[in-house]
């Protein structure tokens, strides 16, 4: 079954450049896309020669479960590192995706209004907080810049989403 992610509405795009600016995390930020219930934009680091060797041969992504599964071990090498994600809005409605995604990588919620409790809970769970008004932003935590550490996704499960995040990148011309 091939399993695309949907590439999301790009109005919440100019908050999480801001956010991510903010953060100072490296990498390229692509088009939002709706994953885990909620309106993300992938961090992710672009390997170069991978993805130079993936045009040049015409590998398309492999989104099928299955054939990553058969082939994790053997493909080649991946196109990108998840470095991160950026999701927009208040804490409450956020905090499931972010505790999903925090082990994928670094994980930055950009918001309007944020509270002391929103600061205490994104300290304690590692999550940058990024109060942005206006086009301006501010850094309220700043969180892990990488994954958490206790436990990790499956090689299928991060393989999957990194040929994902592929297949969004080519679909809105976003490969650099």
């Amino acid at each position: 079954m091939i399993e695309r992610l949907p590439v999301a509405n790009r109005s919440t795009l100019a908050d999480a450049s801001a956010a991510f600016t903010a953060s100072d995390l490296a990498g390229t930020l692509l088009a939002p896309v709706w994953l885990l219930g909620r309106i993300v934009c992938p961090i992710v680091l672009w390997d170069h020669e991978a993805l130079n060797a993936r045009l040049s041969g015409g590998v398309a992504p492999v989104l099928d479960r299955a054939a990553v599964r058969d082939e994790v071990d053997t493909s080649d090498p991946p196109v990108l590192e998840i470095r991160g994600f950026v999701t927009c809005g208040d804490l409450r409605r956020s905090e499931g995706a972010l505790a999903a995604l925090s082990y994928y990588g670094a994980t930055v919620l950009a918001t309007q209004t944020a509270t002391d409790w929103d600061v205490w809970q994104c300290q304690l769970d590692g999550h940058w907080l990024v109060q942005v008004h206006d086009g301006q932003a501010i850094t309220l935590n700043a969180g892990r810049a990488s994954r958490r550490a206790e436990s990790r996704p499956t090689a299928i499960q991060s393989r999957l989403m990194v040929e994902q995040l592929f297949d969004v990148a080519l679909r809105v011309d976003a490969l650099t």
